[in-house]
């Protein structure tokens, strides 16, 4: 890699700590949704794939921390019950949230950039959410449970995940999307 692509990878990583420490220990009142899935997108869209899945895995590894350092929420929990579930589950979260937007936007950008820039910005918090679901109901399903108390967890993911954080990490990419355009096309082309 040339020193100026990773000088680039190493503002976005940083971009990411920050914003992900900030969304952990700022919760917002209905939602908290994943701010590092913007850096993310724009990473693996100039970067390529590695790069993409590099920064996913920064975030997952950030999330792991405030995961043990006692953040909020369900991540706690399932650290001190299922430690190396919850390491494995995250991580491989992350990391396919930066490889497969970053893989799309590739196979996409030949034929149409401003295209390949949105679909890879939605896809981005549906891959995150996504796995996070099939990480609750095939991994973590009992104590998600427990920890909301009790009831149907596709009640449960539905209301506390989908209608909350995934809303709002999909809006925001959405609205986001033509800013991360403007950045790719500025990076590249210099205007």
């Amino acid at each position: 890699m040339k020193t100026k692509d990773l000088t680039g990878i190493s503002i976005l990583a940083a971009l990411i700590v920050v914003l992900q420490l900030f969304a952990t220990f700022i919760p917002l009142p209905v939602a908290n949704p994943n701010l590092t899935l913007i850096p993310i997108v724009i990473g693996g869209a100039l970067y390529g794939r590695r790069a993409g899945a590099m920064l996913g895995g920064i975030m997952a590894c950030v999330i792991l921390a405030t995961y043990m350092a006692g953040s909020v929420g369900l991540g706690p929990v399932i650290m001190q019950k299922m430690p190396l579930a919850t390491v494995a589950v995250t991580l491989i979260r992350g990391i396919l949230t930066g490889f497969i937007p970053a893989a799309i936007y590739k196979l996409i950008r030949g034929k149409n950039q401003t295209l390949a820039a949105i679909i890879s910005s939605l896809l981005c918090p549906v891959i995150n959410t996504g796995v996070y679901c099939l990480g609750v109901l095939f991994v973590f399903k009992n104590v998600f449970v427990d920890f909301k108390g009790g009831g149907d967890v596709y009640v449960l993911l539905f209301t506390a995940v989908l209608l909350t954080n995934f809303a709002a990490e999909f809006v925001l990419n959405a609205v986001l999307s033509p800013a991360i355009l403007r950045v790719i096309r500025f990076r590249n082309t210099g205007k």
